[in-house]
């Protein structure tokens, strides 16, 4: 397949050594050339080749003819050209092609790889970083569609470099953009909202090339936003701020900043973030091991340095093991003290019932008895003064009843609450969800609860009986309210 400059110079066979200019947005040729070779179908073949916006420009002393993709007439433009041919006697014209490329949908062409090849290397890279972010902030992925040859393709998860146009691209980072905002302090973080894995190489190319080198260049600045505490991007410069056993500053030329550890703090990186539990206590970790390690003047760091993390974290979970199982027995022993607490309410409230109907039972008893034993007769036994003082230990029963109901109630709203307060006291050490798993999402509570609402609705069912049995039984009783009287006293 040829490419652009193949199909124009064979259109028109350049006099001159051409002018090849090709930037991120346009492209531009410009030479001299004669119009001897152009036939309509090799015109045709040229202007096929551009997918974007274009205007091809031939100038002829003061006249210029020439094309635009929005209104192309290509047989009139060749009837112009034949006609200054017929008046031209071997003269040169200047050709010029402009293409502004259209890089709305996220695709940029690259039709020319050495002009872009060097527009791209004599870029400073907060400019480059500048044009990428654009088009990753607003579609999350940009495409460079290269149709020319000699660049092998390159994939990252937001960016690749591919003959294949309508390739699509992996996107499957688990980087938690807030985890890192949360963590570290990236003062461009607007501007730049991404992760190291939009830029990180998973099909870097064979031999290193300009593209790949500021693939990884790119990876690498996102990798220490996201790993030291501070960082800032103004004009070509990188500032940075680790701050663990020692703490070191940085201002680095982004132009001159290398990739030799690029590997080291990758795998650092992914380590920190790959899982989203404990990235605060990896993140303490990694900065204070790497404050031992890295350097005064750069950041550059070996492969021990990893494995010196990795290690740490080790002891650090080993010495941790033990204070996780304290907390979780804990959590253990202040739920069994609650269950223990549901049932001694559940007791407390029945031996209420106890005590206050025991008094009944002793009154009833001793009355029915001295009536009974003193006149031998089973009517009568409840006199006036006798139904009073029952009436009055009526009222009284009542009382209590409701005073050990409303205690109830307050004692059940405590134990609620202690719990609440009991899941809030360990989230400082241990994870929300964690503490949802040990406590089985409040299951054994609210069953212990629902115990305690079932006992208390029973057991008030049978005082509220109790009261209206020995209510009834005065009543039978009674010389001084029977239930004669009761029955008049509701009569119209």
């Amino acid at each position: 397949m040829m490419t652009l400059f193949e199909h124009i110079t064979q259109v028109f066979p350049p006099l001159n050594t051409p002018q090849r200019v090709e930037k991120y947005s346009n492209l531009l040729y410009s030479y001299q050339t004669s119009l001897d070779t152009i036939t309509l179908n090799n015109l045709n073949a040229l202007t096929a080749v551009i997918k974007d916006p274009f205007r091809l420009t031939i100038k002829v002393f003061e006249e210029t003819i020439s094309i635009v993709s929005q209104q192309l007439n290509l047989d009139e433009f060749i009837e112009k050209i034949v006609q200054e041919k017929n008046v031209l006697e071997d003269e040169k014209v200047l050709l010029e092609l402009a293409i502004n490329k259209d890089t709305s949908l996220g695709v940029v062409r690259v039709y020319d790889l050495i002009s872009f090849d060097h527009f791209w290397s004599s870029t400073p890279f907060i400019k480059l970083l500048d044009l990428l972010a654009q088009p990753l902030r607003e579609k999350q992925q940009l495409r460079f569609h290269i149709m020319d040859k000699g660049l092998e393709a390159m994939y990252a998860e937001n960016i690749c470099f591919t003959p294949h146009e309508d390739i699509s691209l992996p996107q499957n980072s688990n980087i938690d953009l807030n985890k890192i905002r949360s963590n570290c302090h990236f003062e461009n973080f607007e501007s730049y909202p991404f992760t190291a894995n939009y830029f990180a190489l998973i099909s870097p190319p064979a031999q290193p090339n300009s593209f790949s080198e500021t693939m990884d260049k790119l990876c690498l600045l996102f990798c220490l936003t996201g790993i030291f505490d501070i960082a800032s991007l103004k004009e070509n410069s990188l500032y940075l701020k680790l701050t663990g056993y020692k703490t070191h500053e940085y201002q680095i030329d982004l132009d001159k900043l290398t990739t030799t550890s690029l590997k080291v703090y990758q795998d650092v990186y992914k380590w920190i973030y790959a899982e989203k539990s404990q990235v605060t206590d990896k993140l303490g970790l990694a900065r204070n091991v790497l404050s031992l390690y890295i350097g005064k003047e750069d950041v550059a760091v070996n492969e021990s340095v990893y494995l010196s993390m990795t290690s740490g974290f080790k002891i650090y979970l080993q010495q941790n093991i033990s204070k996780y199982v304290d907390a979780r027995n804990k959590i253990f022993d202040q739920l069994n003290a609650i269950s223990q607490k549901t049932s001694e309410l559940a007791e407390k409230y029945l031996n209420n019932y106890y005590k206050s109907n025991l008094t009944f039972f002793s009154f009833f008893v001793s009355v029915f008895i001295l009536k009974v034993v003193g006149s031998a007769k089973y009517d009568k036994v409840f006199n006036k003064d006798a139904t009073i003082i029952f009436f009055c230990f009526i009222a009284l029963s009542v009382t209590y009843f409701g005073f050990s109901l409303y205690i109830f109630f307050q004692e059940g709203g405590r134990l609620r609450e202690k719990y609440q307060q009991m899941k809030l006291r360990h989230e400082d050490l241990l994870d929300p969800a964690d503490i949802k798993n040990i406590l089985r999402d409040d299951s054994e509570f609210n069953d212990d609860m629902k115990f305690l609402d079932k006992r208390v609705i029973h057991y008030s069912v049978l005082w509220i009986i109790t009261i209206l049995i020995f209510i009834a039984g005065v009543l039978s009783l009674s010389t001084y309210i029977t239930w004669q009287k009761l029955f008049c006293l509701f009569q119209p």
